[in-house]
Parts: structure tokens; C-alpha cells; sequence
């Protein structure tokens, strides 16, 4: 009995090792929890910021990425409504082209859906106080933007000629073929859709180009073998 007794004073409750166990833990999970609130708040903060404070660039012109996609498409609009391409000529003149003329259109829809994905990218999120700069959107009309250049944009000084081939005392002879001169712009209508593109105000001038022959030397190689021949 005085055994008995002896055990029951010197054990342990088993209720009471399980109550120092769970205040043992209980700081590891407060801290656990902070924790994550913590960084939840800060995630979230980063966010806002970088919904409310982000701004948007378009053709120089600033936007507020705040604004409702319907908000940012009139103000795109607007901006590129009044553009006007400036070209440059030979004689010092100048001379402005609508959107119609080069056979271009903004489309502000496309444009805010690229504003958008590169707002919603992880590399902005992390720096959200850059602006973003995406240039305009421009549709084109391929055949009015090709006579557009070929009209406004194509000066041409002296024609190129091109090879023939001649019978000289029964002999094939190639006259070869000379190229010509024009003033243009490189790349003319890549240069006309990015100067749109960008609303750029600075004034494309036209330069003194070469104009290639329509037909080389070369390709009358194989037709003079053959004359030869007979």
C-alpha cells in the first residue's frame, strides 16, 4: 500500500506533460503565423502599389495604370488622332501625312493588352515603380502603305538600267547593268510603321540611295551559254 502511494506521488500526470508539451510548441506556430501575415502583407502591399502607382507610356505620352482599359483606349485614341508623319525632302521641304495617307491605323485595343502583360509580369511586380513603355499599335493597309512610300517617299534621280543581251558579229554579248540613284529611306515602309508607331514628331528625311536593276548580269548568264552554243 505505502508503495502504492509512493508511485502516485512520484509519477507524472499525463494530462500535465502534454499541457508543457503544447506551451513548448505554442511559440514556434505564433511565430509561424506572424510570419506568414507578415509576408502576406507585404505581397499585398507590393501589389497595391503596384496597381494604383504604375504608369504607362505610350508615344511619350503618360498614362495611369489605374485607369480602366476603356479609359486608357480613349486616351491612346485621342493621342494618336492628331499624329502626323513629317518627311523630308531633297529641297529642304517638309510635308505632313495623316494616318489615311499611309494607310495606317492605331489600334489602342492591342495596345493596352501589351501595356497589361507586361504590367502582370514578375520582373515589373518586382520593380512596379518603372514606368512601362510600349510603343503604338499600328494596323496596316499592305497595298496603300506600299504606294504611299512609292508616292511621297521614292524620288528617283536616275533610272537603273537593266542587263541585256546583245548579238555583236554573230556573238552573245552582255551589256551589263548599271544601277540607279533615288532618295528614299532605308527600309521605307518598316521606317514609316515605327515612326508611327512611336508618334514620333522628328521629321524622316529622305537620303540618296542606290537603286538596284531589276535584272543583273547573272541572271542572263545561263541564256548567253546557250547562244553560244549554236
Amino acid at each position: 500500500m505505502k508503495k502504492q502511494r509512493q508511485e502516485i506521488t512520484e509519477g507524472t500526470p499525463p494530462s500535465r506533460e502534454i499541457n508543457e508539451s503544447k506551451r513548448q510548441r505554442l511559440p514556434w506556430r505564433r511565430i509561424a503565423v506572424f510570419g506568414l501575415l507578415g509576408v502576406a502583407l507585404v505581397i499585398g502591399s507590393w501589389l497595391a502599389c503596384d496597381l494604383t502607382f504604375t504608369t504607362f507610356t505610350v508615344g511619350g505620352k503618360q498614362l495611369a495604370s489605374r485607369h480602366y482599359d476603356s479609359s486608357l483606349k480613349r486616351s491612346i485614341t485621342a493621342a494618336a488622332a492628331n499624329y502626323r508623319l513629317t518627311l523630308a525632302y531633297p529641297d529642304k521641304t517638309t510635308k505632313s501625312y495623316t494616318w489615311a495617307d499611309m494607310g495606317l491605323s492605331a489600334d489602342a485595343a492591342s495596345t493596352v493588352r501589351a501595356l497589361r502583360h507586361k504590367q502582370y509580369t514578375w520582373s515589373h511586380f518586382v520593380q512596379w515603380w518603372r514606368p512601362i513603355t510600349a510603343p503604338l499599335q499600328v494596323s496596316a493597309n499592305k497595298p496603300k502603305l506600299t504606294a504611299f512610300v512609292k508616292s511621297n517617299a521614292s524620288i528617283v534621280v536616275a533610272p537603273a538600267q537593266n542587263a541585256q543581251l546583245t548579238i555583236v558579229n554573230g556573238t552573245a554579248q552582255i551589256v551589263s547593268a548599271v544601277p540607279g540613284k533615288q532618295y528614299s529611306l532605308s527600309n521605307a515602309e518598316s521606317a514609316v510603321r515605327e515612326a508611327a508607331s512611336s508618334l514620333s514628331t522628328q521629321p524622316l528625311a529622305l537620303r540618296l540611295v542606290q537603286l538596284p536593276p531589276a535584272r543583273n548580269d547573272a541572271s542572263l548568264a545561263a541564256a548567253k551559254a546557250q547562244l553560244t552554243t549554236i
